[in-house]
C-alpha cells in the first residue's frame, strides 16, 4: 500500500482546547411559576385503600367458593355482611 499525502480531506487534525465561557445568569422567577401540582384521582385513591387491606386467606376464601357452588352460602344476613364489611374498609 503506497501512501502519497498525508494532509487534505480526511486528515487527522490537532485537537484545539476547549475555552471556557462564561455562565450567563437566568433572570430570576418567582416561586408561584415553578411549583408542580398533581391531582390523584378517586380512582387512584381506591386502588391505594384497597392495596393497604390485609391479604385474605385463601383456605377460607375455597371455602366460601364451595358454600357457593353448593348454595349454601347465600343468605341474606352473609350478604348483608360482607357489604357491610367491604364498605367499611373503603
Amino acid at each position: 500500500m503506497v501512501i502519497n499525502q498525508t494532509s487534505g480531506v480526511g486528515a487527522a487534525q490537532p485537537v484545539q482546547p476547549l475555552r471556557p465561557q462564561a455562565v450567563q445568569p437566568r433572570a430570576s422567577t418567582s416561586t408561584a411559576e415553578l411549583s408542580d401540582k398533581a391531582e390523584i384521582s378517586l380512582q387512584a385513591k381506591l386502588l391505594q385503600k384497597l392495596r393497604a387491606l390485609p391479604d385474605a386467606r385463601s383456605e377460607k376464601i375455597e371455602a366460601v367458593r364451595k358454600q357457593i357452588e353448593d348454595g349454601t352460602y347465600e343468605s341474606e344476613e352473609k350478604i348483608k355482611a360482607a357489604v357491610e364489611r367491604i364498605l367499611q374498609d373503603l
